[in-house]
């Protein structure tokens, strides 16, 4: 998405987590059953992946009229999982390692594990390696940021 104004059609915030996330389209009525990819724009470029099975509340809420926002700068893609601080510039989550930096395939990976209520490991690009181990049974959303603002 190459804009210098990202203007989200819907905003979304999630029990136990105090990030808002901007979706990129407008939502109304939602009837999520099952787990669910939606992208976003804001704070970040990405995909949040919502397991609905696991989330005590949300909120969706629509936009005033603004200027735009702009989503922050990903260098290396990265992998999000809640926590009760939220998405900060500085920490925005785990960065990506192969074989789960490609974040279209992680993104399918982490919707079936939420389907079939699995646990999966996704490996992280550091220095020394390492892992994240998610239960999909139990993850109420996850976020996978692609390198941008594209």
């Amino acid at each position: 998405m190459s804009n210098s104004n990202y203007r989200p059609g819907s905003f979304l915030q999630i029990a136990g987590d105090p990030t808002v996330w901007g979706l990129r389209d407008v939502v109304q009525h939602p009837d999520w059953t099952e787990p669910v990819s939606l992208p976003i724009i804001l704070p970040v470029e990405g995909t949040l992946v919502l397991s609905p099975a696991g989330v005590g509340g949300l909120a969706l809420s629509y936009p005033d009229e603004h200027n735009g926002w702009m989503p922050a700068a990903v260098t290396a893609p990265q992998l999000y999982i809640p926590t009760t601080t939220g998405l900060e510039a500085d920490a925005l989550g785990y960065p990506l390692g192969p074989p789960d930096n490609d974040p279209q395939a992680l993104t399918e990976k982490i919707l079936r594990a939420m389907r079939d209520g699995s646990t999966i490991t996704v490996a992280l690009g550091l220095v020394l390696g390492g892992a994240v181990m998610i239960n999909g049974a139990v993850l109420p959303f996850a976020v996978v940021m692609p390198v941008g603002p594209s």
